[in-house]
């Protein structure tokens, strides 16, 4: 009896770790990369340029803001 509950935790632990690492890994098809917007404001080098990336990055934020919501309502309203 014991060598069959061994069996089956040794066979339950293999199927794991060839499930973990063996093939059948389904790589990402959309990089961040690929997903980020080439719009956004360039993050600022120097101390006086951070006011200047505020302003655009609300402005940035708001216009972002506003293409989600036309998509929702489009969504909604089909």
């Amino acid at each position: 009896m014991r060598l069959i509950i061994i069996l089956s935790a040794v066979l339950l632990v293999g199927l794991l770790v060839y499930k973990q690492i063996g093939p059948g890994v389904v790589q990402p098809s959309e990089t961040v990369d690929a997903l980020s917007s080439q719009d956004a404001p360039q993050v600022p080098t120097t101390p006086q340029q951070v006011k200047e990336f505020g302003v655009q990055m609300n402005e940035y934020m708001n216009e972002e803001a506003e293409k989600r919501a036309a998509a929702i309502e489009k969504a909604t309203s089909q």
